[in-house]
């Protein structure tokens, strides 16, 4: 028996599920799910020049590398912020709503979203000017008893 670590998979674009962690047109990124407007799906990449995630609506891959397992979050606490910082400056950042993982998506000027890991749906109605949060972090792949960094988050290149 073969096995892959970490667990490796192509998928069809079809079959994708919100919140998978995955690889197109060699960039990673989440799949996330857009609930109030079309296209129902878009993926939000994360280039390597680490400026900002970029939501992409138009795959024109028909699959994707898809990454199994267990998705870790892995916050800088050197990076840590206040909850009163203006958004302008947490383009990008992790934040924790109990126990959910939210990450603000910067889009133009005034537009931003929040993008809960957890579940890869846009939460449009979160304030963050109650939460604080962290401006560098990285999520990673699980092989047994080690991470494997996949999109290492740092501070938005404006």
């Amino acid at each position: 028996m073969i096995t892959f670590e970490p667990s490796v998979s192509v998928v069809a674009i079809s079959a994708l599920t919100a919140g998978s962690l995955l690889q197109i047109d060699g960039q990673r990124g989440i799949w996330a799910r857009n609930t109030r407007s079309t296209p129902d799906f878009i993926f939000a990449a994360y280039p390597i020049d680490r400026s900002r995630f970029e939501l992409r609506a138009e795959v024109a891959q028909s699959d994707a590398l898809s990454y199994g397992g267990d998705l870790v979050i892995t916050p800088n606490v050197e990076a840590a912020f206040e909850a009163d910082s203006p958004r302008e400056q947490t383009a990008n950042a992790l934040f924790l709503d109990g126990d959910r993982p939210l990450v603000m998506l910067h889009l133009s000027n005034n537009d931003f979203r929040m993008l809960d890991l957890s579940s890869g749906i846009f939460d449009m109605s979160r304030n963050t000017s109650t939460m604080a949060g962290f401006r560098e972090w990285t999520l990673c792949v699980r092989i047994g008893d080690e991470l494997l960094p996949m999109i290492d988050v740092g501070p938005c290149a404006s």
